[in-house]
């Protein structure tokens, strides 16, 4: 069995923004184990054919993934994240499987089709905090969540995702420089 052809920057860039449009849709369409499962095979994928440092990559997702639970988690427990169907034993004080499966998977677009945005950090901290409470809201106007508190409730997306994008940049940054000091173009 042959590997994988490797892709060119551009295709690598489009195909790693279509791998996440369509598991975030798959995921807030169809919540649960299945669709989760889908997004874990993607990353997968994505880990096999996109990225051009798979294990760097895997640590950053894993860590990006992480911090975006906790901050979900905690919306739950103030109330602003709440999920209609999230039921079962991880139910209580938890976030659904497909929710941490949506993490995984954005975690790759932060050094790949978000890439660009490291070169615009005033247009990262104006377009993080619309662009992420418009997700959520997106997957509330679907069913797949609500969203407490009202405009409150945004707000409170809004400004987790101020803090969020900008770190997951930092966190690719010091990853960077730590393991190639001195080198200056996309590495992932």
């Amino acid at each position: 069995m042959s590997p994988l052809p490797r892709l060119s920057d551009t295709q690598s860039k489009v195909t790693n923004f279509v791998l996440f449009q369509l598991c975030w849709t798959l995921n807030v369409l169809m919540p649960g184990q299945l669709s989760a499962l889908v997004t874990v095979a993607a990353v997968a994928l994505h880990l096999l054919w996109i990225s051009q440092r798979a294990l760097r990559e895997l640590r950053f997702i894993v860590m990006a993934a992480f911090l975006g639970m906790v901050v979900d988690i905690l919306w739950q427990n103030l109330g602003v994240l709440r999920f209609p169907d999230n039921q079962g034993y991880y139910a209580e004080g938890m976030i659904p499987v497909w929710l941490v499966a949506i993490w995984l998977i954005f975690a790759t677009t932060v050094n790949h089709c978000l890439y660009w945005m490291r070169s615009w950090p005033r247009l990262t901290l104006l377009m993080a905090p619309f662009a992420g409470a418009f997700a959520y809201y997106s997957a509330a106007q679907i069913g797949a969540v609500e969203i407490g508190h009202g405009l409150w409730g945004l707000l409170a997306l809004a400004l987790g995702w101020l803090f969020l994008f900008p770190t997951f940049q930092r966190i690719s940054r010091w990853m960077e420089s730590d393991e190639e000091p001195g080198y200056v173009e996309q590495r992932w």
